[in-house]
């Protein structure tokens, strides 16, 4: 697993999550959460900070075992640093242009990255050489086709950083879809170029995507 993740930047682990530990991942993540309004709820695709928000997903993520694929994939003790929920539907059905993940939290700085705030938290852009020893399990709540908001990557994208105007020119026929069923866990690097196109179907997209970094260098780095 950890080769094709190197290789590739993506690896599909399918059954990870029962579906009684789905239900109960979705229940700390989600349940009681009250949007300011109705428009908002209506707008907003994501509910961030969660791992801040909601106190109980940590020790979950370590019960339910995406800790432990996290840390098989990183070779390493790890630490879950954010985890946002995602939900594409008929009411929220956005699309994704491509891109890579190099905007992260502030807490896998190595003390000379610049911070800044987004979403009401600090965040930074750390080096290639940082968001490399860090990976996202995005956890399926439901069967995830081409047709129902499915990731579409670009193989072998993820080792270093590349201009936007290079993202924006890469052809569409060079991505590749990574289809999903309930309970399957997506690992991929954050420098990995991916996108997503809206919904076909009105159904539920429903993806706790969370990122991980090594422990020791987290806890050497002061980081929480």
């Amino acid at each position: 697993m950890r080769e094709e993740l190197e290789e590739c930047g993506f690896v599909l682990c399918p059954g990870v999550v029962s579906p009684t530990d789905l239900a109960r991942l979705l229940e700390a993540a989600v349940f009681g959460f009250e949007w300011p309004d109705e428009q908002a709820r209506r707008k907003t695709y994501a509910i961030r900070h969660l791992l801040t928000i909601r106190s109980s997903l940590a020790g979950l993520l370590e019960a339910t075992g995406i800790d432990g694929v996290a840390a098989v994939a990183l070779n390493a003790g790890v630490t879950a640093v954010d985890a946002t929920f995602f939900d594409k539907n008929a009411e929220t059905n956005w699309k994704v242009p491509a891109h890579q993940d190099v905007v992260v939290p502030a807490a896998v700085a190595d003390g000379t990255s610049h911070v800044f705030q987004r979403y009401g938290a600090t965040y930074t852009e750390p080096s290639s050489e940082i968001l490399g020893t860090l990976v996202a399990a995005r956890v399926h709540f439901d069967d995830c086709a081409a047709d129902n908001g499915a990731l579409y990557v670009l193989p072998g994208s993820h080792r270093q950083k590349l201009p936007a105007s290079e993202i924006a020119a890469v052809d569409r026929g060079s991505f590749v879809a990574c289809p999903a069923s309930m309970g399957d866990v997506l690992l991929m690097k954050p420098m990995l170029v991916h996108r997503s196109s809206p919904s076909q179907v009105p159904s539920h997209r429903r993806v706790l995507h969370v990122l991980y970094g090594p422990k020791d260098r987290l806890s050497s780095d002061g980081a929480s």
